[in-house]
């Protein structure tokens, strides 16, 4: 469960004051921030879909124990072709 601030959300800066001659900067900062944010979950993402995928290849080589097709796919494409 994520934390909140006084401010909202925990990655939530409080808006920039109009008056405030550092408001451009904090604008370009939270940009900066946002990006690299993204950049952080796309490769996040990224690295699960390849882990995940390198998981379900080593589990079908495990189970077809270096043939084409695995013994129990055998039985099920007979008797899906049977039945269909």
């Amino acid at each position: 469960m994520k934390k909140k601030s006084e401010h909202g959300s925990r990655h939530q800066l409080p808006p920039p004051k109009e008056d405030n001659e550092l408001a451009p900067l904090v604008t370009e900062l939270r940009g900066l921030i946002h990006s690299a944010r993204h950049a952080v979950v796309s490769t996040v993402n990224t690295l699960k879909v390849r882990t995940n995928f390198e998981i379900g290849r080593r589990i079908v080589e495990q189970e077809q124990k270096g043939a084409e097709r695995a013994e129990y796919g055998k039985g099920t494409l007979n008797r899906n072709w049977l039945n269909g």
